[in-house]
């Protein structure tokens, strides 16, 4: 059974590529099952000032300091006087004696025999061309030993060059080498369906508790579904959540569709309108060949549905060419949610609700247009026509947040988190769920900025590429927020 196929991967941080010629990749053995890189102290720490002077003015030379100290303390030199702080820091894991994974420090010395007197004697070391490798086990060091004298094989033999361009990107860097990790862990990568079975079923006896007209075992089949396609990259699942042979015949039928579609590229948004009734706005646009069939899935599944999960009674209904927009036929599927009682003794989640949907619950309208379907929740038809006719993204913003991501991404998710809390809270607020007395338009005098943070997920042959990026406005806007909330509870007391 394969269990693991991706032998590496790349997570880069703050990416600024400054390739660092004298990196000592060629130091670090084979057998490493991570490598994390510093980009220089000194450079680094004074990026990272001036990055926070600029969220928050006159903070910069406090972190500074901090992050001096902290760093010091990790090498017992409170004052970096042995170490170069002009040149990167790199830190490897390896399995000691004990097959535990520990860190060795490999850093740039400038008095080697200082150092080693700093550190202490229980520290193992090898050091090569002023490159000083740091230890508690002596297995893991003579592994360093035999990398630096040439008769052991480096990690270096194994990347090729743009991981090692990678590596050398960015001021902070994680590099999982998952061959070594694979190989360290191969008992345990062995015996984890098992321990997910044992869980499996330890979840489904509280499941079965709080709901005995679920079909447990169904439910449990779709988490082994899941769990297996985690370890075998492949698998498929089944939703039987029901005993009523109604509703699994529906399913089943319904499924049995959905898995003849051939299914492209797929594309999720959303809003806060606290000011609205119904404050969501979702919208979904997917290639899916041939649509038609997806359609028919869909009315199978969403008429005369009715089932309970965890508490919840929901109910679906389906009305197929319900509505026209611009000559298109649009069906609209609705979803009634009745929380019992126990299960909300104050009524929040069912204030959420109401707030989030409207008191007549989810609409959500359905288009089918050539091999293109689309969705919308929220809004009325006006959402769905604003869908069916938008042309290019001409956010100036957005777009350059999508320019700061992996080209050819697998995954892309960009959203604006400081707006997101914002308008959440002013929807919690509105909607009565918690009793507290701050009204919803008191929030109306924080404006932010939009500002989008980024993460990007890029799949290649025995790679795995991610990025995450977090624009300067995206903290400036989060402090703005924490400054409002200050200074408005100072206001009250």
């Amino acid at each position: 059974m394969r269990i693991l196929t991706v032998s590496s991967f790349l997570l880069v941080l703050i990416a600024q590529v400054t390739l660092a010629n004298d990196a000592p990749i060629t130091m670090i053995p084979a057998s490493a099952v991570a490598v994390v890189r510093l980009q220089a102290p000194e450079t680094t720490m004074k990026e990272v000032s001036t990055f926070i002077n600029k969220v928050s003015p006159g903070f910069g030379e406090l972190a500074k300091a901090q992050m001096t100290t902290a760093l010091g303390r990790t090498l017992s030199d409170p004052t970096l006087s042995s170490v170069d702080q002009k040149k990167d820091w790199y830190m490897a894991y390896l399995a000691d004696e004990n097959q535990r994974v520990q860190g060795v420090l490999l850093i740039p010395a400038t008095d080697i025999a200082k150092m080693k007197e700093t550190m202490g004697p229980q520290f193992y070391f090898a050091d090569k061309n002023g490159w000083l490798a740091c230890s508690k086990s002596s297995r893991i060091i003579d592994e360093f030993t035999k990398c630096l004298s040439g008769s052991g094989e480096s990690i270096a033999g194994s990347l090729d060059d743009r991981t090692k361009a990678a590596l050398s990107s960015g001021h902070l860097c994680i590099f999982v080498n998952g061959t070594s990790l694979k190989k360290l862990f191969a008992n345990e990568l062995a015996s984890a369906e098992e321990q997910m079975e044992r869980l499996l079923q330890t979840m489904g006896e509280q499941i079965q508790r709080s709901n005995p007209l679920l079909d447990l075992e169904s439910v449990l089949e779709v988490y082994r579904s899941l769990g297996k396609v985690l370890f075998d990259w492949s698998g498929q699942m089944m939703a039987k959540m029901f005993k009523e042979k109604e509703l699994i015949e529906k399913t089943t039928k319904s499924i049995a569709l959905m898995r003849q579609a051939k299914f492209g590229t797929m594309v999720m948004g959303g809003d806060l309108l606290p000011d609205e009734d119904a404050a969501m706005r979702y919208f979904a646009l997917a290639e899916i060949s041939p649509s038609s069939i997806v359609r028919d899935a869909f009315q199978i599944f969403g008429t005369g549905m009715e089932y309970e999960v965890a508490g919840i009674r929901q109910k679906q209904t389906i009305e197929m060419a319900a509505e026209t927009i611009d000559g298109q036929s649009v069906d609209i599927m609705r979803i009634e949610q009745t929380i019992a009682p126990e299960f909300d003794p104050t009524g929040l989640q069912k204030a959420i609700n109401e707030k989030m949907y409207g008191p007549d619950g989810i609409a959500a309208r359905i288009v089918v247009k050539e091999n293109l379907l689309l969705q919308t929740m929220g809004g009325g038809p006006e959402s769905m026509k604003q869908l069916m006719t938008a042309a290019t993204w001409s956010d100036s913003k957005l777009l350059q947040a999508r320019a700061r991501q992996l080209e050819k991404a697998n995954l892309l998710m960009l959203v604006d988190m400081p707006n997101m809390i914002q308008k959440f809270a002013k929807l919690i607020l509105g909607s009565g769920a918690i009793p507290i007395p701050v009204k919803p338009e008191l929030l109306d005098g924080l404006t932010i900025s939009p500002s989008y943070a980024g993460f990007s997920v890029a799949v290649e042959k025995e790679q795995l590429h991610a990025r995450t990026s977090i624009p300067l406005e995206t903290f400036q806007g989060f402090v703005q927020i924490g400054t409002f909330v200050q200074k408005t509870l100072a206001a009250r007391q």
